[in-house]
C-alpha cells in the first residue's frame, strides 16, 4: 500500500504526509487520514456519492467516508466490494454475503443498527450506502483505556444496548443470528451509543436444519456449535456477547485462547461474573435461554450495583450531526467521562464537549424570549420549598440508573393537597427550576423532566437515568409517540439532541440557529420525523433517525414559539410571537401554509391537538387558552381563568378536558367543549412551566420553577 498522500477526514483535501494540519480546513491530520493510492479514480459514485476517506479494509473491499451531493452533502458510509482478483467460488461467496447484508439491513429499523440508504452495482463493484456513525469501534476504544479494561458501569451500558439490539434481531420472523459479535463489529458514538456493524455473515435461522452450511465466524467469539457441529441459534449470539463482555472486563482477548475464560476479578460484581460464565458455556443448553433473559439480569445487576454514581455519564467530544465535508469539524473523537469515571482517559477542559456558544451563558435562561415567554422568569427565580400545607410523599431511593424496561411504579399512600385532590408523588430530583416534562407514551409510568441544573432526567418509582450532554439547561423536551426517543433543545450549545429513552444513549444531534428564541420541538405520529424552529422563524423537518434534513419552510418572522404535529403525520401547527400572535397550519411535505388562526393578543406559547385531530388548543402570553376547530378560523371556546401567561396545554386522553399551566403558579382543568372550569391545582409555589397528562390514567404531572415535579389526580 502506497501511503504517500494524506487525505483529510474532515474535508477530503489531499495533503503532503509531513503536515500536521490540513491545508484546506486547518483540522488536525492523523494516521487514519492516510489513503492508499488505489482509491477509485472516479470518486463520484453513481453520479452523487463523493468518496472522502478510507475508513477501513476487509477481505473483499473497503469502507469509505463519503458525502451525498444530492442531499445537502450528508455524510454517509459506503461499503465497497470488489470482485477483481477473486476466484469464481470466492466471488460467488463474497457477492452472496454482500447482498445478504444489504437485504437484511434494508428490512430492519432499530436505534442500535445503522440505517441503510442505498445499494447498487457499478463498474464491477458492489456498493452499500449506510448511515455514517461518528465514533470508533469498541476495539479501538479498548486500545486507549488502561489495561485495555472498561469500568464495569461502561461495560454494562454497552452490554445492555447489545442485548437490546440482538434481542430485536432474534425476534424477527424468521430470527436473525448475527454470528460475529466482537469488539471490531461494535461502533461507539460520542455518548457510548453502540451500533452493530458488518452483517456480512448474519443468517436467518432455519428450524430443523442440523448445522450451518459454512463455518464462518471469529475464533474465540464464535460459539462451539458454529464450528459445524450444529446450527447456530440465538444462544450462539449469547455466547459471543459473553465472550465480548469477558474481553472488555478482563482485558484478555479470547482469540488468543478460544473457549478459555478465566474467572473475572473484582471490582466486577459476583452476579455479573456468574452471568458471563453461564453465557460462555460449551453446551448451549447451559446458557441463558434468550437474550431477553440476559438483558433482564444485566439490568438487575446495574440497578443493584454501587460501583459508580448514578450521574456518571460517559461522553466524548466531537460533532454527532451530519455536516458538509468542507465545514471544520472537531478533532477525531476520544472518550472522556464528565464525572471522572475511574479508568478512563480524560481530556483537558478546553477539549471537552461543554463550550461557551455565541449566546452567552450569562444571558442563558434570563433572556426575554420572543416578547416575554415565561422562561424569562427562570433566571431571577429562587427555588422555594413547597408550602407547609403540602405533605409530600417520600422520594424513591434510586439505584444504579436504568429504565431500559420501565415498570409501573408502586402507588404510595395518597397525600391530600387540597379538597378534591390526590397527590401521588412530589419529585425533587431536580435541584433547579423544572423547565419541561413529558410522560412516556410507552408505559405511562416513566417521566422525563428537564431542569436548569442542567440535566434531563428519566425516572419512575424505581429507577433514574440522568442525561447531561447539553452544555446548559435544556428548556424544550419532546418524547416520541412510540416512547423510544427523547428530543431536547434550548441549551446555549444551540443543538437539538435525540436520545434513546431506554438507555440514555445519544443518537444524533442537529445544530440549530437559536440565539434569541428557544427552538420549539414536535415529533410526527410515526416517531420518524422531528420538527424544530430557529431564530429567523423557519420550521425545519429532519428524519430523526438518520440525520437527513427533508425540508424547511415558512414559520413566522416574529419567531415560532410552539409546534404541534397533527396525528396524520403530514400537517403541523406553528404558533408565532408578538406582534403576529397567530397560529398557522402547514403541509410538511410541500411546505405550504394551509390555514391561519388569529385572535390571541399575545404570542402563542403552546399548542396541543385533541386526540382525534379535529380540534387544537393554543395557549398564549395574553393569559388565555383558545380551542379551535381545524376547519374554522374562529375559536369555539376561549378560556380566561388564568391570572398570568399560559405556558403549557395538554388534552386528557379521552379528549374531554384540557389542562393548562401558568406562571400564576396554578394548573387549571376545564371542559374542552364549554370552557367551564373543573378544577384548579394549587400545589406549586412558583410559576408552572409544563404539564402533561398520563396516557394510561387520569394522573397529571406538572413541573415548576419551585424545582418540583408533582404527580396528582383530581378526585
Amino acid at each position: 500500500m502506497n501511503l504517500s498522500t494524506r487525505y483529510c477526514a474532515h474535508c477530503g483535501a489531499a495533503n503532503p504526509t509531513d503536515l500536521p494540519l490540513c491545508l484546506a480546513c486547518d483540522q488536525p491530520l492523523s494516521e487514519a487520514d492516510f489513503l492508499a493510492t488505489d482509491l477509485p479514480a472516479r470518486p463520484l459514485i453513481m453520479g452523487r456519492y463523493r468518496l472522502l476517506a478510507r475508513l477501513g479494509t476487509g477481505g473483499f473491499g473497503a469502507v469509505y467516508r463519503a458525502e451525498d451531493t444530492t442531499l445537502g452533502r450528508r455524510m454517509v458510509a459506503i461499503k465497497e466490494m470488489t470482485r477483481s482478483g477473486l476466484k469464481p467460488t470466492e466471488r460467488a461467496e463474497a457477492t452472496e454475503a454482500f447482498q445478504r447484508e444489504a437485504y437484511l439491513l434494508a428490512g430492519l429499523n432499530h436505534p442500535n443498527l445503522p440505517a441503510i440508504y442505498d445499494h447498487f452495482q457499478e463498474g464491477g463493484r458492489w456498493y452499500l450506502v449506510m448511515e455514517f456513525i461518528e465514533g470508533q469501534t469498541l476495539e479501538a476504544f479498548l486500545a486507549q483505556v488502561p489495561a485495555r479494561r472498561l469500568p464495569v458501569n461502561v461495560a454494562l451500558k454497552i452490554g445492555l444496548q447489545l442485548t437490546n439490539v440482538l434481542g430485536y434481531l432474534h425476534t424477527q420472523q424468521p430470527p436473525i443470528i448475527f454470528r460475529d459479535l466482537k469488539p471490531p463489529n461494535v461502533m461507539l458514538t460520542a455518548t457510548t451509543h453502540a451500533y452493530l456493524i458488518d452483517f456480512g455473515i448474519a443468517r436467518l435461522f432455519k428450524p430443523g436444519q442440523a448445522k450451518d452450511t459454512l463455518i464462518i465466524g471469529t475464533p474465540g467469539y464464535l460459539a462451539p456449535e458454529g464450528y459445524g457441529k450444529a446450527q447456530t441459534t440465538p444462544r450462539s449470539d449469547i455466547y459471543s456477547l459473553g465472550a465480548t463482555l469477558h474481553h472488555v472486563l478482563s482485558g484478555t482477548d479470547p482469540t488468543d485462547r478460544p473457549f478459555s475464560f478465566a474467572p473475572l476479578q473484582l471490582p466486577v460484581p459476583a452476579p455479573l461474573q456468574a452471568l458471563i460464565a453461564s453465557m460462555v458455556q460449551m453446551d448451549e443448553r447451559d446458557r441463558p435461554a434468550t437474550m431477553a433473559e440476559v438483558q433482564e439480569r444485566l439490568q438487575q445487576i446495574e440497578q443493584g450495583s454501587a460501583f459508580a454514581p448514578p450521574t456518571t455519564v460517559l461522553t466524548m467530544p466531537g460533532p454527532a450531526a451530519p455536516r458538509p465535508a468542507t465545514e471544520a469539524a472537531a478533532e477525531p473523537p476520544r472518550f472522556v467521562s464528565v464525572a471522572g469515571t475511574p479508568g478512563l482517559p480524560t481530556l483537558p477542559a478546553s477539549q471537552g464537549r461543554i463550550v461557551v456558544s455565541r449566546r452567552s451563558v450569562a444571558i442563558g435562561l434570563g433572556a426575554v424570549l420572543a416578547g416575554g415567554v415565561f422562561w424569562a422568569l427562570v433566571h431571577n427565580s429562587s427555588a422555594p420549598q413547597p408550602p407547609a400545607s403540602v405533605a409530600p410523599t417520600s422520594a424513591p431511593t434510586f439505584a444504579e440508573t436504568s429504565v431500559a424496561t420501565p415498570t409501573p411504579p408502586p402507588t404510595p399512600p395518597p397525600t391530600p393537597i387540597a379538597s378534591g385532590t390526590t397527590v401521588y408523588h412530589i419529585y425533587r430530583g431536580n435541584n433547579q427550576p423544572v423547565l419541561a416534562l413529558a410522560w412516556s407514551p410507552l408505559d405511562g409510568a416513566s417521566i422525563a423532566s428537564a431542569s436548569s441544573d442542567p440535566t434531563t432526567q428519566i425516572w419512575n418509582a424505581t429507577s433514574l437515568r440522568v442525561l447531561v450532554a447539553h452544555s446548559g439547561a435544556a428548556t424544550r423536551l419532546a418524547w416520541s409517540p412510540n416512547g423510544q426517543y427523547l428530543a431536547t433543545s434550548g441549551s446555549p450549545d444551540e443543538e437539538i439532541l435525540i436520545w434513546q429513552a431506554a438507555n440514555g444513549g445519544n443518537l444524533l444531534s442537529y445544530p440549530i440557529q437559536a440565539q434569541d428564541n428557544l427552538p420549539a420541538l414536535a415529533w410526527s405520529s410515526n416517531s420518524r420525523l422531528l420538527a424544530a424552529s430557529d431564530d429567523p422563524g423557519v420550521i425545519h423537518i429532519w428524519d430523526a433517525l438518520n440525520g437527513n434534513q427533508l425540508i424547511n419552510f415558512g414559520g413566522s418572522t416574529n419567531g415560532v414559539l410552539a409546534l404541534a404535529w397533527h396525528p396524520d403525520g403530514v400537517r403541523i401547527l406553528s404558533g408565532s410571537g408578538n406582534p403576529n400572535n397567530t397560529v398557522y397550519l402547514w403541509d410538511t411535505q410541500a411546505g405550504a401554509m394551509l390555514a391561519s388562526y388569529a385572535g390571541h393578543l399575545g404570542g402563542v406559547s403552546t399548542l396541543a391537538w385533541s386526540p382525534d385531530g379535529q380540534f387544537f388548543a393554543s395557549g398564549s402570553l395574553d393569559n388565555t387558552v383558545r380551542v379551535w376547530s381545524i376547519n374554522n378560523g374562529t375559536p369555539i371556546t376561549v378560556y380566561s381563568g388564568h391570572a398570568s401567561l399560559v405556558s403549557s396545554v395538554v388534552w386528557s386522553p379521552d379528549g374531554k378536558r384540557i389542562a393548562s399551566a401558568s406562571s400564576d403558579t396554578t394548573v387549571h382543568l376545564w371542559d374542552a367543549a364549554t370552557g367551564g372550569n373543573v378544577f384548579i391545582y394549587r400545589g406549586h409555589t412558583a410559576p408552572v412551566t409544563s404539564v402533561d397528562w398520563s396516557p394510561k390514567n387520569n394522573r397529571v404531572a406538572s413541573g415548576s420553577i419551585d424545582t418540583t415535579v408533582q404527580i396528582w389526580e383530581p378526585l
